[in-house]
């Protein structure tokens, strides 16, 4: 598990910086919705190497050990357990767990505090429910502890409004409800979800929070290209002079708000601060190069399936939990016994196609050598089960330990 998580990390870590870095590039070649549907390759990189996860399962592990008493050579194998990767995969396990529950948390908080907010048919003017089916299904609520309209609702999709929508003009209604319709048809709150899910599993890294405050707005900002799309210079127009007047809103009974700053986790909202700029330049000068989206996103995908195929590769080299099917029990050197001398050994070998031992050398060992000898002896005699094509740099750890009654008595 960690060892794909790092592998992912790497990916996830050069792709998220390359579409962050690059967005304003990316968004003049194809567009603020192409852009956005770039995002999705992120979770299908992940899907594809967690199909792949199966197929390539380690074959060899790079470090056992086993234990030589004097009494008699005996080898048990166990696993060595690697403290640090464990320490590691808890700490990222409770950092996940942890945000997670915070997540959960907040959005259950949020949806107490607009259970007693009651329902309300609004009146759009312009607004042909005709080309939108998905209207007459669609909770609408007011409250004064919103400043700009809110979507949330997985089964029972909601459009909160706050009551300074009403202030609007029946065209800037239309065009913010337009926005939020798109945001429902497109399933964003869904995807919203999985972009959680992604925070949750790479919490640790910086690059993460980052992708995702970027993705968000870059979800705002295919909203608003869907809508303007095919629309007047003046149409566009008002919709930016609707964004700016919904971002400025403040809810008009601060102690009541139902989200902080308008940064709620699990819900889409149409106003926000946030690049600003960015957006409402968008608004202005954004066109869709639909066309364009084809070659850049293969482009993209055939990179990150060619990331995971070398990740795939050298996953092959990985090691899994393999004893010898044949084994000689190395002997406890006579000097060692008598001295009452016990250590380790760690050696470096081979298992050819054959499954014998070969290019066995000490990497470190214990009293100057002492155990070194016997243990390389016995090492060359084992047999592993025979591997698809020769395994390098295979690791082993001999610890020759004395039997109680071969321990020399405590002197008082």
């Amino acid at each position: 598990m960690i060892n794909w998580l790092i592998e992912q990390t790497i990916f996830f870590t050069c792709f998220a910086a390359l579409l962050c870095f690059f967005r304003v590039q990316l968004r003049s070649v194809i567009g603020a919705s192409g852009y956005y549907l770039l995002w999705v390759i992120i979770p299908l990189q992940l899907l594809f190497s967690m199909l792949s996860l199966t197929e390539l399962i380690p074959t060899y592990i790079t470090n056992s050990t086993y234990i030589v008493t004097a009494s008699k050579s005996l080898i048990s194998g166990q696993k060595l357990i690697n403290n640090g990767s464990d320490i590691i995969f808890y700490i990222w396990l409770s950092g996940s767990t942890l945000l997670g529950s915070f997540m959960l948390i907040q959005h259950l908080q949020f949806n107490l505090k607009i259970t007693g907010l009651k329902g309300k048919q609004v009146e759009v003017s312009g607004l042909d429910i005709n080309s939108h089916p998905s209207l007459s299904k669609v909770i609408f609520k007011v409250s004064d502890a919103i400043g700009t309209p809110i979507v949330c609702g997985f089964l029972k999709p909601t459009i909160l409004l706050p009551t300074s929508f009403f202030e609007l003009s029946s065209e800037e209604q239309k065009l913010i409800v337009e926005h939020e319709l798109v945001h429902l048809k497109r399933g964003d709150l869904y995807w919203n979800t999985l972009a959680l899910s992604l925070l949750c599993l790479f919490w640790f890294n910086p690059i993460t929070w980052f992708s995702y405050r970027y993705f968000r707005h870059a979800q705002e900002m295919a909203c608003d290209a869907r809508v303007l799309a095919n629309k007047s210079r003046e149409s566009k127009k008002v919709y930016a002079e609707a964004f700016l007047k919904q971002s400025i809103s403040k809810p008009s009974i601060s102690n009541l708000s139902l989200s902080k700053n308008n940064e709620l986790l699990t819900t889409l909202h149409y106003g926000g601060k946030q690049n600003m700029k960015e957006r409402l330049s968008n608004i202005k000068n954004g066109i869709n190069y639909s066309w364009r989206m084809v070659p850049v996103a293969i482009s993209l995908l055939l990179g990150s399936f060619a990331f995971q195929a070398i990740a795939n590769i050298q996953t092959e080299t990985a090691k899994k939990p393999v004893h010898p099917i044949k084994f000689v029990d190395p002997i406890y050197p006579e000097y060692a016994a008598k001295n009452g001398l016990e250590g380790a050994v760690l050696l470096d070998f081979s298992i050819e196609e054959d499954g014998a031992v070969t290019d066995v050398k000490v990497i470190k060992s214990d009293h100057d050598g002492v155990f070194d000898a016997s243990a390389i002896l016995a090492m060359q005699k084992w047999v592993y089960p025979k591997p698809k094509q020769k395994k390098r740099n295979l690791r082993v750890v001999l610890e020759f330990a004395l039997a109680e009654e071969h321990k020399p008595a405590a002197t008082k």
